[in-house]
């Protein structure tokens, strides 16, 4: 990424536009054109902080993009409207339709992305870079079943939030480390309502109204989705120039992450008085997980530079806590659906952390115009 010169630079820039085709049978709506259904704006401005010319130079830069997309869906259904088609003759089928007729987006996409550098010189050989990154993100999948109750369908967010510090320490002209640390912090949700409990929510038996293949005329997608990922990184290589022919390279890198997930199924029925509740922790459709897998490499390697040939030659070991269980017996998987966690010893086993040795070599050959 660009690091910050000694002179303050901006820019900005932006478009604007839209779908066109002349397939309007197959795209609907897509003869209503808009400048703004598809825009993008981003920018970047870096230089030295004011009074500190010479210890900070800062870098920063965003972006924003929406894309409308170019399937809509119409909204001539409302999640709740009731109708019946059981009846054998089609004039007797009741259709509630509450819907106002008018098109929805349904593979939109809107994303931010943010981005800061700050570099830091602490003296002659010696610097510190800290750069931080967010991006968030909101969008749909097209679903054609939801094509005329399209409120009912998924929305997706994605967020994530990273922060770098790196260390270059320079011990002489044939030697220097450089040092890496990060963490990441990344989040899905996937829902209809944010709020498991909204009102909005319906009893999935309104799917069942229509057959497989017809479009739904009322009902809503009852899943939650979240998951969360967190990761740290910690890296160091020592770096060392031997002589005109070896360069000895080492390093070591440690990675600890944490995964979070939960999908539940929200429940509406009789049992419910036909209201939004949540199921039982640990019932069929109530998902968690949660782990903390640990990495562990290091390697070495002698880099030889001969007149006619370049070889690289060394050695890497791979470290891996998984941090989990599996079942024993792949079979008996039903068996997990019938009981509440924690599960017995019985059916679950721990995994083993697994390690490997790898010895590498590589060969090239230099081209010059010699």
């Amino acid at each position: 990424t660009k690091v910050a010169g000694e002179n303050y630079e901006g820019q900005i820039s932006a478009y604007s536009g839209d779908y066109i085709s002349t397939h309007n049978s197959i795209f609907e709506n897509i003869d209503h054109i808009s400048p703004t259904n598809v825009y993008n704006i981003q920018g970047n401005f870096s230089g030295p902080i004011p009074g500190l010319e010479n210890l900070l130079k800062f870098f920063i830069s965003g972006r924003y993009n929406y894309d409308d997309g170019f399937i809509y869906g119409k909204r001539i259904f409302n999640p709740s409207d009731s109708s019946n088609f059981s009846a054998n003759n089609p004039s007797d089928w009741y259709v509630g339709s509450t819907g106002d007729d008018k098109y929805v987006p349904m593979n939109y996409n809107k994303k931010l992305s943010l981005q800061g550098k700050l570099a830091v010189n602490v003296g002659e050989g010696k610097g510190i870079v800290l750069t931080g990154m967010y991006q968030d993100q909101k969008y749909r999948d097209y679903n054609h079943a939801y094509k005329l109750n399209p409120d009912g369908d998924y929305t997706k967010y994605q967020n994530s939030l990273l922060g770098i510090a790196s260390y270059t320490l320079v011990l002489s002209n044939s030697a220097f480390i450089d040092i890496v640390g990060s963490a990441i912090r990344s989040e899905y949700n996937q829902y209809v309502f944010e709020n498991p409990l909204d009102p909005g929510y319906v009893d999935p038996q309104l799917k069942q109204v229509v057959s497989g293949n017809a479009f739904l005329t009322a009902g809503t997608e009852n899943w939650h989705f979240n998951h969360t990922t967190t990761s740290l990184t910690g890296k160091a290589d020592f770096t060392w120039q031997i002589n005109n022919t070896n360069q000895i390279k080492t390093g070591l890198e440690f990675q600890q992450h944490a995964l979070d997930y939960e999908d539940f199924q929200i429940v509406i029925d009789a049992s419910t008085n036909y209201k939004p509740a949540l199921p039982q922790l640990g019932a069929f459709n109530f998902n968690t997980y949660k782990s903390n897998p640990f990495q562990f490499a290091y390697y070495i390697q002698d880099k030889i530079e001969l007149d006619y040939l370049i070889v690289n030659a060394g050695l890497r070991f791979d470290y891996f806590e998984p941090d989990g269980s599996f079942l024993k017996n792949p079979n008996k998987i039903n068996l997990l659906d019938e009981l509440q966690p924690p599960f017995p010893d019985s059916l679950l086993q721990k995994a083993t952390a697994k390690y490997q040795v790898s010895p590498r070599v590589g060969l090239s050959y230099p081209i010059t115009d010699k």
